[in-house]
């Protein structure tokens, strides 16, 4: 098209110079009929270049809305899915993957069986027991990107490093926490641990009815039914064989390891309420742990991005404020949150993360005794 102007444009011209040094009339009417038939040219050029630019604009534009509304129409698992296939190749084990990164199963079309929290606080306060124990309280506040339609909160609570690792993928619960326990093998204190972290449990809720008015409970106390073993596989996938990939566990072999409770929302709710969706839940529970660890840390459940986490550690009663005693290791897509030194109480007690944080993402937050100050020289503040 562009050389179709070109040539219109040097027919016009050339019957433009034919004017000029024309000597008879056959040459001047030669000379109009080219100006004549350069300047239609030409116009007929650029008006074709004007109706093909305005008809790629209008297919592009199509193009987008087509697959706009393909991507509103369909699952998100039925996207991500075989986008994942393409760039790992086709595995099993991109379903851990696939869950980890929407969320939830994303099968429903809507996004309803999607939990993901938008705005995300967590504080933890340490407080020391004895010369063995210390508390976690830790209170986590989600708010979530949509209305999460579930009825139940479970807790998990395991001292197996393995289950630890694999209850935030394998859980199929919309809403749940995870408590872990660093059992001493000497002085077995998990289950006494347990039914002192499940006495501690305090929820606030914000939900909507079914007649879209918007409510909010504030530091309930709720009761936790215990969920016994044999129903553990309906809770997680990897008892069932169903973890994305990943070997089949036997129940069976963590009866000592593991224990799971279960709330039910629809007593938090106001009488009367049969329907209702959950907009953000707010989580304290206390944990036992053991001191000689000298660490303790916070895992995403699930897609969360978190605004803040803040490490209280007046009740540890290991140094001053002005002690630098406190480091913090997120593990996270953005690991420069925080100090990268050891710090004072005062620097890890607010501490802003702004990133998202995917299921076994999260923050390690380590301390040490004034009379164990001896670190290396490259990692001295």
């Amino acid at each position: 098209m562009r050389l179709l102007a070109v040539g219109a444009g040097l027919v016009a011209v050339v019957g433009m110079l034919l004017l000029v040094v024309a000597a008879t009339p056959q040459v001047t009417s030669l000379a109009w009929a080219l100006v004549a038939f350069g300047t239609v040219g030409l116009v007929a050029a650029t008006l074709v270049g004007i109706v093909r630019r305005e008809l790629r604009h209008e297919a592009t534009r199509l193009v987008d809305t087509v697959a706009q509304g393909i991507l509103e129409v369909l699952p998100p698992a039925e996207i991500l899915g075989p986008l994942l296939d393409r760039v790992y190749g086709p595995s099993e084990h991109n379903l851990a993957v696939l869950t980890s990164v929407l969320g939830g199963a994303g099968l429903a079309t809507d996004g309803s069986d999607l939990t993901i929290s938008e705005h995300t606080d967590v504080v933890c306060r340490l407080n020391r027991v004895d010369d063995v124990y210390f508390q976690l309280v830790m209170e986590v506040d989600y708010a979530f990107r949509r209305r999460v339609p579930a009825s139940t909160f479970v807790f998990f609570a395991t001292s197996d490093p393995v289950l630890r690792d694999s209850i935030v993928v394998g859980s199929t619960q919309s809403l749940f926490e995870l408590w872990f326990v660093s059992d001493d093998a000497k002085t077995p204190v998990f289950d006494d641990s347990v039914e002192s972290m499940r006495a501690s449990v305090r929820l606030g809720m914000t939900y909507v009815d079914g007649d879209n008015g918007r409510h909010e409970v504030r530091d309930a106390a709720p009761a936790l039914r215990e969920i016994h073993s044999p129903d553990w596989p309906k809770y997680l996938s990897f008892f069932r064989g169903g973890g994305g990939g990943g070997a089949q566990l036997d129940h069976r072999q963590y009866l000592a390891k593991l224990r799971m409770f279960e709330v039910d929302l629809s007593s938090l709710v106001g009488a009367g309420t049969t329907s209702y969706q959950i907009l953000g839940i707010r989580v304290r529970s206390t944990t036992l742990q053991l001191l000689g660890n000298r660490s303790c840390y916070w895992q995403a459940p699930y897609p969360c991005f978190v605004r803040t986490i803040g490490f209280d550690t007046r009740g540890l009663d290991i140094g001053t404020a002005q002690d630098e005693l406190f480091r913090v290791q997120p593990f996270t897509s953005r690991p420069q949150a925080g100090p990268q030194r050891w710090a004072s109480s005062e620097e890890v007690e607010n501490l802003p993360l702004e990133a998202w944080c995917l299921p076994g993402n999260g923050v390690h937050f380590m301390w040490r005794d004034e009379d164990r100050r001896a670190i290396p020289t490259d990692d001295r503040p």
